[in-house]
């Protein structure tokens, strides 16, 4: 697996990666317990897992998606596609683990980049 964000290729890659197609969809019940599935499409999703970063490292991945705009995501050997290339342009969102005072300096990175 090669991950690239905005063309520059992670300075480490991620140790967890899910990429899937998000299905669009709104179900509604009725009162007599008939359903309805409104069905808005597909969108393309990457999660990915950092384990233990060192600092440096986590400081570098951080900054790729900390800037509040889009960025564009690239797997060149994803299982997702035929081709194995998964690209696409989204918005992050991350979740910082807490850096306990003592402990190791490494900490683990989550992001989740969502096709816009």
């Amino acid at each position: 697996m090669s991950i690239s964000i905005n063309n520059n290729a992670l300075p480490v890659q991620p140790s967890n990666l899910n990429e899937s197609d998000l299905q669009l969809q709104t179900d509604q019940e009725a009162v007599d317990g008939t359903m309805r599935r409104n069905k808005f499409g597909q969108k393309k999703n990457s999660v990915m897992h950092f384990s233990m970063l060192a600092p440096s490292d986590y400081r570098t991945i951080k900054n790729y998606f900390v800037t509040g705009s889009g960025v564009y995501y690239s797997n060149d050997n994803s299982n997702e596609t035929s081709n194995g290339l998964y690209a696409f342009s989204g918005l992050p969102a991350f979740t910082e683990n807490e850096y306990a005072p003592g402990a190791s300096l490494y900490r683990d990175f989550d992001v989740t980049i969502r096709e816009i």
